[in-house]
């Protein structure tokens, strides 16, 4: 497979298309993302988990150049998204709000979007095609105002499709879809990444991305407790939420334990080294009677 060239990139230089450097975001006296680091490349799907409230909503909108960092850096090949709005015509996205215009019909609001990003009218056969492909060909000339969550999110898709952005930044792109359409947005995910696209996906339905990621950054209350890619990617089956009466102290010198992020004095996120019954079986011979355990999937879910 070949890639396309990074678009900003000097003759001989790599610049991965999507870069935090350290990057922290306050809102008053509240941090909601402290100094994270991480990057994703040409030709790859990163997974953005976290349970709410863990910081992900913020990441896609200083992804896309809507908020300004309050310290470190972000990249989009090799460019600042807050400042440069020829870079954010070059991704694509979702946010989990639709910035459909409900005013206009499917139509004007795909011409509207390819306007922005190319600076020109669509053709019609390719506008009448495409809301085809994601079913929506019998509502064209509809006003949005009408449409479900789910139609709204087709469009969505077919603004993807229409644009050809270089970058995907999709913020719980599945919500609202059905079965049929979840199928068609993991396909289509799947082209962009064929065709060498960055992808950035946000989303707590574990189930589906795990299927199709290839590098993984999880979050909670804004710093990074996972992060790694290929053979360094965390098993996420071995992430456990445990709550027991002062388990954060309890759990030291446990060599089952890779890694513990305290919740609260009575609640702890681990990272595991083993199995869960093994667990188990050490911290009742230390005593320590378990109130609940959680698998990642609940902890996403909150």
């Amino acid at each position: 497979m070949t890639y396309p060239q990074p678009l900003y990139a000097q003759e001989g230089d790599l610049i991965n298309p999507i870069v935090f450097e350290n990057v922290s975001k306050v809102y008053g006296n509240s941090k909601v993302l402290n100094s994270i680091s991480f990057e994703v490349r040409e030709g790859e799907i990163l997974a953005l988990v976290g349970p709410n409230g863990s910081g992900k909503s913020t990441v896609v909108r200083l992804s896309l150049g809507l908020k300004k960092t309050s310290s470190g850096n972000i990249k989009i090949y090799g460019k600042d998204p807050y400042h440069s709005s020829k870079i954010r015509r070059e991704i694509g996205f979702m946010l989990d709000k639709s910035g459909i215009d409900p005013l206009l019909t499917a139509s004007e609001n795909l011409s509207f979007f390819y306007g922005v990003y190319h600076g020109s009218k669509p053709n019609k056969k390719e506008v009448l095609s495409i809301l085809d492909k994601v079913g929506l060909k019998d509502h064209i000339d509809e006003q949005t105002k009408t449409f479900s969550k789910g139609m709204l999110r087709r469009l969505e898709i077919a603004k993807i499709l229409l644009c050809q952005p270089k970058i995907l930044i999709l913020d719980e792109p599945f919500s609202g879809l059905d079965q049929e359409g979840r199928e068609l947005l993991i396909d289509i995910i799947d082209q962009f990444k064929e065709k060498g696209s960055a992808i950035l996906i946000s989303s707590h339905e574990i189930e589906l991305i795990g299927e199709i990621f290839d590098a993984i950054v999880l979050l909670h209350k804004g710093e990074i407790i996972g992060y790694g890619r290929g053979k360094e990617l965390p098993k996420l089956g071995n992430f456990y939420e445990i709550e027991a009466k002062n388990i954060e102290s309890r759990l030291k010198n446990m060599p089952m334990v890779k890694r513990s992020f305290s919740l609260d004095k009575d609640k702890v996120f681990i990272e595991l080294e083993g199995e869960l019954n093994e667990l188990i079986n050490k911290l009742s011979e230390r005593d320590i009677k378990i109130k609940k355990i959680k698998g990642l999937k609940e902890f996403l879910e909150g």
